[in-house]
């Protein structure tokens, strides 16, 4: 019978991201045998296996701020995150930095009462959902990889603190030893679930630069689900900043479930028919298209000029054609306001981008004609402008 794994990647508030995931997969009915993760992912798993569900992991995120865990401000936090940097904040900071510089790092004191508060050791290892954190040894100077029932009773707790051992963080013994954030030897633990014999994988990606081991057989399916735009820091933890990206997640996990089309949009329904009417038109336009913006080709047929407007979009977007243009409809979609957050039919969308892409080409026109934007802006603004037209 297959076991079914859970894997969420560190990366620190950017594990607001795995919220929201999880609780798409938990409403569309997916369950897990056993969730594994490391630093902030740890955390979110031990969240999710005392639960058998999402609760505790929704109400931490949603109500998360810097003083539950940290001797900060949370309104001078906030200030610094959304860059409103007045003289106190200034002032603020600038004592703190000295703070931690003299006691060699943030101070860690308030993170277990903080994780005391949120998480059960008792229905953790009651539950029939498996858990396991990823950490490292610097005493040992070893990764430490393990499993709930291995974990010695009384120190869940001191092991979930060990594997989000943050290196700004100023280091204290846990039982006589130095740990460090388990995502310096394996961030997504997908491989340690695979050897444990969970053969259908899903990880929840936060796209962290951390080493990650997914080396597994050809017998372990893995699926992944990644964010279709950038979490932003992994100190970004303004209520604005965690309720998207809690959004995000929900929907991107969404994609995975429902096969949903789209790399930043979600389209339910086949989009070729969209990539297909794009071709026509540029194949059409694209002798109009190069003239306008001064696009030399080796002679003045039909096809080199079709070459070097398709060359150009798949030189932007690094991909191949069919792709390069979906990427290229998406970006002005995005840029004309269409609404991320929606489950588009393919007609809702292009109705949608007909609307708004009508007054954002309007925009372009202006800046165009003032002389505005790169060159490499300028051609792209050029193909929009005659896609836009023959689409309306």
């Amino acid at each position: 019978m297959s076991k079914k794994g859970l894997v969420l990647e560190g990366g620190g508030a950017k594990g607001a991201f795995h919220c929201g995931a999880v609780m798409a997969l938990y409403d569309n009915g997916y369950r897990f045998d056993g969730v594994a993760g490391t630093s902030i992912g740890a955390i979110n798993a031990a969240l999710i296996v005392q639960d058998s569900g999402y609760a505790s992991l929704l109400r931490l995120w949603e109500n998360v701020h810097a003083s539950m865990f940290t001797d900060f401000d949370d309104e001078q936090v906030e200030n610094l995150l959304n860059k409103h940097l007045t003289k106190d904040t200034v002032a603020y900071w600038s004592k703190q930095v000295l703070r931690i510089i003299k006691n060699l790092g943030i101070p860690t004191e308030k993170i277990i009462p903080f994780l005391q508060q949120n998480i059960s050791e008792k229905r953790v290892r009651s539950s029939s959902i498996d858990l396991a954190v990823v950490t490292y040894s610097l005493s040992d100077r070893k990764p430490i990889e393990i499993f709930k029932d291995d974990i010695p009773l009384g120190e869940m707790l001191n092991y979930l603190l060990a594997s989000a051992y943050y290196p700004a963080f100023r280091l204290k013994k846990i039982n006589g030893k130095l740990y460090i954030d388990g995502g310096v030897y394996d961030n997504m633990p997908v491989a340690l679930m695979a050897q444990k014999g969970f053969d259908d994988i899903i990880a929840v990606r936060t796209m962290s630069r951390m080493p990650h081991k997914n080396s597994v057989s050809k017998d372990v399916a893995v699926h992944y689900i990644c964010p279709s735009e950038d979490l932003g820091g992994t100190a970004s933890i303004s209520h604005e900043d965690i309720n998207r990206k809690i959004k995000l997640g929900y929907y991107d996990a969404l994609r995975f479930i429902k096969g949903y089309s789209g790399k930043y949009y979600y389209i339910d329904g086949d989009i070729a028919g969209v990539i297909n009417k794009a071709v026509t038109i540029l194949h059409t336009f694209a002798m109009r298209i190069c003239k306008e913006v001064t696009i030399k080709t080796k002679d003045k047929s039909k096809t080199s000029y079709q070459d070097k407007v398709f060359g150009f979009l798949q030189n932007c977007y690094k991909t191949d054609i069919e792709s390069s243009i979906w990427s290229f409809i998406e970006e002005y979609a995005q840029r004309s306001g269409l609404e991320k957050f929606y489950i588009y039919d393919k007609q809702r969308f292009m109705d949608s981008l007909k609307e708004k892409g009508s007054i954002y080409a309007k925009k372009l026109k202006d800046q165009k004609y003032k002389g505005k934007g790169s060159r490499v802006a300028t051609i792209k603004d050029t193909i929009f402008l005659y896609y836009i037209r023959e689409v309306v």
